[in-house]
């Protein structure tokens, strides 16, 4: 009777903890956790955009910095070689400087020093073409270094197109995001009533599944209590069996000394037997009760137990005020077979006398077989 109680008290705790609008309200609230998981993705690609942005800013920025010592090294070699041609005499100074030493020396060392210049004239083409090929080195490098600055301002624009392409995407996805936070702001009062209907149904929930479970769990304690109930009323019934059945052997030992009945045997028999169905009788009417007067049934309990013990009690009394009188009763008995034997007013005892000899010990056997036999 008990498990379709507790399996119906399942269905019902499954019922309450899973339904339509519960699923409704459930799907709603992860869809919104969706969306705020959506927004915190976009305001982290737009936080890594922004990061790379500057570490490639950054990059340019040192790569221009390399190119502007390089070209500054490049300018100092180069006033250093020109400083170094300066140093150098050109032809015009040198012939000036002829003529002014055959004006000033005679006409032996003058044309010593002619063929002194004149074995230097190779030496002065060397450095001519030398100088030449400088100026040219100089030309190559001039061009080089104008190349290379079209190049860095070509780099320096497609940076800064980059730049601005990147900054506009940020404004961009700022916007994008300022707008969602907007958004997100107007749907704040349905956002909190969605909670707050999401809470309430699912506080609801939890309180009836918890009302459930305690109501299971009390039908399983009070089915518990039930079968142990049961098992102590069987040990009960089995115990007051067994003193029933020790005392029906004492009241027919008590009956057979003191000599009792049988009507008032057969009646003591049947009053225990009654007493006895009776005790099982209320005890299984105990055990069919509802939990509603639980209560009241232990008080009937208590009562009852009460009762059977002063039932008991008193037929405890009873049995020994009989047994006492009955050995009373005995004892009275002898005392006066005893007194008319010895009186001789004992009518058999009369008669035993009056028998011949060999009667009398007949007499005696058949009175000694018949106490051998009882």
């Amino acid at each position: 009777m008990r498990r379709p109680h507790t399996q119906v008290l399942k269905s019902k705790l499954e019922e309450a903890v899973v339904s339509s609008q519960d699923q409704q309200i459930v799907a709603l609230v992860l869809t919104r956790l969706k969306k705020a998981q959506r927004m915190r993705e976009l305001q982290q690609q737009a936080a890594e955009a922004w990061e790379e942005l500057k570490r490639s800013d950054q990059k340019v920025q040192m790569t221009l910095e390399r190119e502007r010592r390089r070209l500054l090294q490049q300018s100092q070699e180069q006033w250093q070689e020109k400083e170094q041609r300066k140093t150098l005499q050109s032809p015009e100074q040198r012939c000036r400087r002829r003529d002014s030493q055959r004006k000033n020396v005679p006409m032996g060392e003058s044309r010593w020093k002619e063929q002194t210049e004149d074995q230097e004239s190779p030496r002065q083409e060397k450095l001519e073409k030398a100088r030449a090929q400088a100026e040219h080195r100089k030309q190559c490098q001039v061009r080089r270094l104008r190349e290379q600055e079209k190049m860095l301002r070509n780099l320096r624009e497609q940076h800064t197109l980059q730049l601005q392409r990147r900054l506009v995407e940020a404004c961009r996805k700022r916007h994008l995001h300022a707008v969602e936070g907007q958004k997100k702001v107007q749907d704040t009062n349905l956002s909190s009533l969605i909670n707050y209907q999401a809470r309430k149904v699912l506080m609801d929930c939890q309180a009836k599944a918890e009302e459930l479970l305690r109501q299971l769990s009390l039908e399983q304690s009070f089915q518990r209590s039930q079968e142990i109930h049961q098992g102590r009323m069987k040990e009960r019934h089995r115990e007051l069996r067994e003193k029933a059945q020790k005392e029906e052997e004492q009241l027919q030992q008590a009956r057979w000394r003191a000599g009792e009945s049988e009507e008032q045997r057969k009646m003591r028999k049947r009053i225990l037997v009654e007493l006895a169905d009776e005790k099982i009788r209320q005890a299984r009417n105990h055990v069919h009760k509802t939990t509603r007067d639980k209560v009241q049934h232990l008080r009937e309990l208590s009562h009852l137990r009460e009762k059977n013990h002063h039932i008991l009690k008193l037929k405890a009394e009873k049995e020994e005020k009989c047994h006492i009188e009955g050995i009373k009763e005995a004892i009275k008995k002898k005392e006066q077979r005893v007194r008319h034997i010895t009186q001789g007013k004992d009518p058999n005892f009369q008669e035993f006398q009056k028998l011949p000899q060999a009667s009398r010990r007949e007499e005696r056997a058949s009175q000694s077989n018949q106490g051998s036999s009882t």
